[in-house]
């Protein structure tokens, strides 16, 4: 199983961003650099400890239905959460991490099949 943890915003990436943006970098009134989805895949939360990984909230609810018979209603992960969750590459909370995000951007490279269980925080 993998699990992840919130960290915590230190103000970095901000501090990056705006400072790309002020650079002409990086155009924030494009709503495109920030998405929430991958090629139209997206992470939904189903409930406090468990993702799927779907393309749409109907698939991601019939999805986890099948999987463990509760009927919860799936929430998709803003850009923001994506990028702030963090994904554990192992077993342990002493695995290393990557966000959401690069997590599901290798699913997709990988052209993993869709729905899946993406995340639970139970070991």
């Amino acid at each position: 199983m993998h699990h992840l943890e919130q960290t915590p915003d230190t103000g970095a990436a901000i501090a990056a961003v705006n400072a790309a943006h002020a650079a002409g970098i990086i155009d924030m009134s494009e709503e495109t650099t920030m998405t929430n989805h991958i090629n139209g895949v997206r992470v939904y939360e189903m409930n406090d400890c468990e993702w799927v990984v779907a393309r749409s909230e109907q698939e991601a609810q019939a999805y986890h239905k099948d999987l463990n018979g509760e009927d919860d209603s799936p929430r998709a992960l803003t850009a923001r959460e994506l990028d702030s969750l963090q994904y554990h590459i192992g077993d342990s909370r002493s695995s290393p991490t990557i966000s959401f995000r690069q997590r599901l951007q290798q699913l997709v490279d990988a052209g993993e099949s869709v729905p899946q269980l993406f995340a639970t925080t139970e070991f």
